[in-house]
């Protein structure tokens, strides 16, 4: 499975492809199983049929080094955003499961997210999939200025600064902030191997043979 963010041009996808095979060709010679993330796009193979069928691991986060100052209403506006724009990205169609946007909040900097899963999966599998990428904030990037997870199936990803291209792909709008306040869901059950990163979520690569993490 070869799989473009949903914002890419496709010269860029191409180019990232490209780069993706090459990448898994050097690093697992001889894995049945590997997945390879960059940040443009996603390639994974295996010796088992994989279609249709959501799988949340192995999986990997990285985050930005840099804190946000009011913690708090940084994550009560973070959660109310990522669960908007899950609902947007899976009630996507069979060909693109994918969407952006970006929120606000008083004493807190702007929030740019994109969220996007494999357009094999089912709406339900897909909302699944990105509830349990987006339950690992507390531990990847709690008040971080920008963090994000990737599964096999689905991925996400936050900043303060705007990161995709809204030139090609119109980000939705934000949700209005309202005063209720969510409660993170629990970390998912996984025995997967896996690690987190600090990073600046720049030109970054992260290939995983399953069933060991490289980074």
């Amino acid at each position: 499975m070869a799989l473009c963010r949903g914002d890419v041009k496709p010269d860029t996808c191409r180019s990232c492809i490209q780069n993706s095979s090459l990448q898994l060709t050097k690093s697992c010679p001889t894995q049945k199983e590997a997945v390879v993330w960059f940040d443009d796009c996603m390639l994974r193979y295996s010796n088992r049929s994989f279609f249709g069928n959501m799988e949340f691991g192995p999986y990997a986060w990285m985050y930005n080094p840099n804190n946000v100052s009011e913690v708090s209403q940084f994550r009560e506006v973070l959660g109310k955003f990522l669960n908007n724009l899950t609902k947007i990205a899976a009630s996507g169609g069979p060909l693109r499961k994918f969407a952006t946007g970006n929120s606000t909040t008083p004493g807190s900097p702007s929030i740019y997210a994109l969220m996007q899963c494999t357009p094999d999966l089912s709406e339900q599998e897909c909302v699944e999939c990105l509830n349990n990428v987006t339950s690992l904030i507390p531990q990847c990037c709690d008040g971080r200025q920008g963090g994000r997870v990737m599964a096999p199936s689905c991925n996400f990803r936050y900043e303060k600064d705007i990161f995709y291209n809204s030139t090609v792909y119109v980000a939705t709008p934000s949700p209005s902030p309202s005063p209720a306040t969510p409660s993170p869901a629990s970390s998912p059950t996984n025995s997967a191997t896996q690690r987190g990163r600090e990073s600046s979520l720049s030109q970054t690569v992260v290939h995983i043979a399953v069933p060991l993490l490289i980074l």
